[in-house]
């Protein structure tokens, strides 16, 4: 998009970019280009300087504070403000080059070319960056399940093992009982018994798979 209050400029443009594959649009002041810009969303703006209504660094800085706009990058151009306080404060409010009036023809082209070249790499990586996000988003959301997953089957065996030692103290209870009443030595399978009860007693209490 060519902004610009001076029509001949915009001819000076288009007889420049004929031959290329490009859609020009035209603004005659920061207004207006920023009012066709959220509709149109261009891939590139030539944005003159010193214009009535709204002037380009004001349109800019309107622009860069749009986030339908924001990422559209702006060139600025200017016969009058050529100095290098003017480039700074142009590139500064958000305008990624600068370019002199009169149009040198070669220079014009280059400019423009190379900036939308950076235009389409730049939403190349943004376009890379919204999948990488969404690939983490679900993969936050997977890890997410298998979290609760995980924190459910804790739960089963920590109310698992809670009933296991429960039984074995109880069975523990029931064998003191028993060699009180049986006779001295007991059985050699009643031993047995025992020591059974107290292996799973102890593996039940072990923590390492928990």
């Amino acid at each position: 998009m060519v902004v610009d209050d001076n029509h001949s400029n915009l001819e000076v443009i288009v007889k420049h970019f004929l031959a290329l594959p490009y859609k020009i649009l035209y603004a005659p002041n920061g207004e207006a280009a920023c009012e066709v810009a959220t509709i149109e969303t261009p891939d590139l703006i030539l944005m003159d300087w010193a214009m009535p209504v709204m002037n380009g660094i004001d349109a800019v800085l309107k622009l860069k504070a749009s986030q339908k706009t924001k990422d559209i990058p702006v060139v600025m151009t200017t016969g009058v403000m050529t100095q290098s306080d003017d480039l700074k404060e142009a590139l500064d409010a958000g305008a990624i080059d600068y370019i002199r009036k009169p149009y040198a023809p070669v220079e014009l082209v280059a400019r423009v070319q190379m900036a939308l070249r950076l235009s389409q790499a730049y939403q190349e990586v943004k376009k890379k960056n919204f999948e990488i996000e969404a690939l983490l988003a679900k993969e936050k959301q997977y890890l997410r399940n298998e979290i609760a997953h995980k924190e459910r089957e804790l739960t089963l065996m920590a109310a698992h093992d809670h009933e296991q030692v429960k039984t074995w103290k109880e069975s523990n209870e029931v064998i003191k009982k028993l060699k009180m009443e049986l006779p001295a030595p007991p059985p050699p399978l009643f031993e047995r018994l025992e020591q059974i009860i107290r292996g799973n007693s102890r593996s039940s209490m072990d923590t390492d798979h928990f």
